[in-house]
């Protein structure tokens, strides 16, 4: 996942110029393969090209919101990875769309399905493909095709002025995700969020395994034994072979299969020939991508300190970026508590635990959630989400 707050605390310094000109090709998109009837909500989807000479073009997916999209937030989403579509935040995360897993047949075209816990029922949401290179993102110019937090931002930051040249009815509504306030900057959420610091992000997550039962307590010890408690610098052939029986991985089929369609490509105004082969995550802009902001935690610090809200949240089975290290950073603030830990409540049932500090910073866990924390709990994130947004208390 790209440590977010090296995007957002770099686009925060940006500023608003409404005599920009932008080179866009915007879809209206109203029926997708695979969905029975016409969409029952406003998509569109488009390019934004980025750089002077119209090389660089950024694919973004936008919804607006259900409710009232004069009025309502405005939310840019951006898929961690490093190298990840914006289409999985649509379709498997917060969007009004879902694929019909369980009867899914491979070969087939996969079923789509509306969902009713979208985040787009109260905000309006662009999901972008970025870095260049990810989903149907592209460049012309082989050696644009470069991957660093700091060329990531740049491009965003222009990316989302240019959108909104092209879209001046959200000029005013309130933003979250990050430029500077003449359009209206209220805040950011960040789902399980790596920061690079491996003492956050690595460093803990032994401790964890092992108190959430996930790993024996023989393995346990034997890893403490043989790295000696320190897990993010291996010292032993032993210690590296305790860590690596930790790690899993899963794949996402039935969306590979549904964007590889020619007709699903031509309702979301694809660019033919723009790309080679599509995948949710690009592995190979991960591999090369150029980690250059050490740190997301002195940004984090930056923004919650004057004041900007900010949801930090975490699945409490997420081994990747767990919430024990998220909780170090956070209290590495030093901000006071204004509400100390507590379960919060959907339908009755517990959902995960949460504190509000000071500078309007608000941490939650998301009972039984893993990484992809909107994946796995729709239900419960979409409740809190809801009440983040309308200011209200978890």
């Amino acid at each position: 996942m790209v440590p977010v707050f090296s995007v957002l605390g770099l686009v925060l310094a940006c500023s608003w110029s409404s005599g920009l000109q932008t080179v866009s090709g915007r879809t209206f998109v109203t029926h997708l393969p695979g969905f029975h009837g016409p969409l029952p909500f406003e998509m569109e989807t488009g390019y934004i090209a980025v750089d002077d000479l119209e090389e660089v073009n950024l694919f973004y997916y936008f919804v607006k919101s259900d409710r009232n999209p004069a009025e309502d937030p405005l939310m840019l989403w951006i898929t961690g990875g490093p190298g990840c579509t914006g289409l999985s935040g649509l379709a498997y995360e917060i969007g009004p769309l879902a694929f019909d897993i369980e009867n899914y047949e491979e070969g087939r075209m996969p079923r789509l399905v509306h969902r009713e816990e979208s985040w787009t029922r109260v905000s309006s949401v662009v999901f972008v493909d970025s870095p260049v290179g990810v989903g149907f993102s592209y460049s012309t110019a082989a050696e644009e095709n470069e991957w660093s937090d700091t060329s990531a931002t740049r491009r965003l930051r222009a990316f989302i002025r240019k959108w909104l040249v092209d879209h001046p009815e959200f000029i005013s509504n309130p933003f979250y995700a990050g430029v500077k306030p003449l359009i209206n900057l209220k805040g950011y959420s960040a789902g399980n969020p790596v920061t690079t610091e491996k003492r956050f992000d690595d460093g803990t997550k032994i401790p964890y395994s092992h108190g959430m039962g996930l790993i024996s307590d023989e393995l346990y010890e034997e890893t403490k034994e043989s790295c000696g408690g320190d897990y993010v610098n291996p010292r032993n052939t032993k210690c590296i072979e305790c860590l690596n029986a930790v790690y899993k991985e899963y794949k996402f089929l039935a969306i590979k299969s549904w964007v590889g369609n020619d007709a699903v490509r031509e309702a979301l105004g694809v660019r033919k020939g723009s790309i080679g082969e599509w995948n949710r995550c690009q592995k190979y802009i991960k591999a090369n991508y150029g980690f250059d902001v050490p740190s997301s935690v002195p940004y984090h610090l930056n923004v919650t300190s004057k004041g900007f809200r900010s949801l930090v949240y975490s699945g409490d089975h997420d081994l990747e970026i767990n919430f024990m290290g998220t909780q170090a950073w956070i209290r590495s603030f030093n901000f006071s508590i204004v509400d100390d830990w507590r379960h919060w409540l959907v339908n009755g049932q517990v959902a995960g635990y949460t504190r509000a500090y000071a500078n309007n910073l608000t941490f939650a866990t998301v009972k039984g959630a893993g990484h992809v924390v909107t994946e796995y709990k729709r239900k419960e994130t979409w409740a809190m989400f809801e009440r983040w947004i309308a200011g209200q208390a978890l």
